[in-house]
């Protein structure tokens, strides 16, 4: 678990990023970003030089959008804590708030060579000692495709192919530590011929990722491809169970039972999930 106060994060923070405030934001630059150097948000917008482009997500306390700033395009999402209950709130008082996370994995990623959109920006509004908004601007891929609709497109002959390559690249992503805790195929994407993943939110990271996150990240991802498949797939379960296994390097036993297992209980594993883990069966 990473706090505030980790080295790994107060090196991230002193070296990899400009920090500052604008408007009430407490905001973080990445990436030599000029954007927000650029950006009294409010006053470009009087100016009408943020253009909203296209909604991606619209909920009740999650708004993601492509915008234009300043002629540019950029991936824009804002999560309200308004209304969550106070220990959500209050984790962020020691944890890293979402999209400097997201920022410091988002490094991590490229680091080891995995594609992921480059982090620009990050902030976060407080009220009363807790976070009530936190945001997070990055580059706009706008020519990648969710991984979900790159799916649907396949011809027959492509799928197991593809679920080698996918087998490949989530070893890839644990093998660095990093467990994603909510990798469908919406959150994978295909740029050009190159894999990548985006959201990071979930994200958790360790020395060595705990079998029981590796199990629960590779039930999620077989889950999604095969519901996003469709039934007029001729492609068999068993097969894509081995091609996926060829590619991730491990008995197709434990790929199958980790299936098996997140099908009959999906969830998501929270910290207390990873804590009773411990305790239990060790890691």
């Amino acid at each position: 678990m990473y706090l505030w106060w980790d080295s790994e994060i107060q090196t991230f923070l002193r070296k990899d990023c400009l920090r500052g405030n604008r408007n009430g934001w407490r905001c973080a630059f990445f990436n030599s970003s000029s954007i927000f150097d650029l950006i009294n948000l409010e006053s470009l917008e009087a100016q009408q030089l943020v253009v909203p482009l296209r909604k991606l997500k619209n909920t009740s306390d999650t708004q993601v959008e492509l915008l234009s700033i300043n002629g540019h395009t950029y991936f824009s999402k804002v999560v309200d804590f308004s209304s969550r209950k106070i220990e959500s709130r209050l984790k962020y008082c020691f944890w890293p708030t979402r999209g400097v996370w997201s920022a410091f994995i988002a490094k991590r990623l490229t680091e080891a060579g995995i594609s992921t959109p480059k982090p620009l920006a990050a902030g976060d509004k407080f009220h009363r000692g807790l976070v009530h908004t936190s945001g997070l601007i990055t580059e706009a891929l706008v020519d990648a495709q969710g991984l979900d609709r790159y799916v649907r497109q396949l011809q027959e002959a492509e799928v197991l192919p593809l679920l080698c390559r996918l087998g490949k690249f989530l070893r890839q992503i644990h093998d660095i530590g990093i467990y994603h805790g909510d990798v469908q195929l919406s959150n994978l994407y295909m740029h050009g011929n190159q894999l990548g993943v985006w959201d990071l939110d979930s994200v958790r990271l360790y020395d060595k990722i705990p079998t029981v996150c590796r199990d629960n990240d590779i039930g999620r991802l077989l889950s999604s491809f095969l519901s996003t498949r469709t039934k007029d797939s001729e492609t068999d379960r068993k097969d894509i169970v081995e091609a996926f296994a060829d590619g991730y390097g491990h008995p197709v036993p434990v790929i199958k039972t980790a299936l098996d297992v997140f099908e009959r209980h999906p969830r998501q594993l929270h910290n207390w999930d990873l804590i009773k883990n411990k305790l239990t069966v060790g890691w």
